[in-house]
């Protein structure tokens, strides 16, 4: 009864035989579009086959190298502009801290300073309104 039931046994060698499907060679049983098909495609070599893989492949590199070599290009631009602008923070920030400096020590520097920010008028100063 096992057997029976067991498709996959070692015994029933009906089980594992392997049906082979093959094309059919005479002309007559092909339709006449298909003979017409094939007679007119040339077969190609299995090198010009390689030859061909090996061009696209060729084709394919060159591209990335080029679009790799244009990003290149691109990002040390764009570095060189982000070096320029960091040097001319820097010779503002280097001014910014003179100026600041000057004011800490110059008294007079730091009246002007003062009076310009809070628009305050000195005590001997006069205001004159323009018509």
């Amino acid at each position: 009864m096992k057997r029976a039931l067991n498709s996959y046994s070692a015994r029933t060698a009906s089980a594992q035989s392997v049906a082979i499907r093959t094309r059919p060679t005479s002309a007559d049983s092909r339709s006449s579009s298909d003979a017409r098909a094939e007679s007119w495609i040339p077969a190609i070599p299995n090198y010009a086959w390689l030859g061909m893989v090996a061009l696209a492949f060729m084709a394919l590199s060159f591209t990335v190298y080029l679009r790799a070599q244009g990003a290149e290009q691109e990002a040390a631009k764009s570095h060189a502009v982000i070096v320029s602008r960091v040097e001319e923070a820097r010779s503002a920030n280097k001014q910014i801290k003179h100026q600041t400096e000057k004011i800490k020590t110059d008294p007079v520097v730091k009246a002007q300073k003062a009076q310009e920010r809070m628009r305050k008028l000195r005590s001997n100063e006069i205001v004159v309104a323009r018509p």
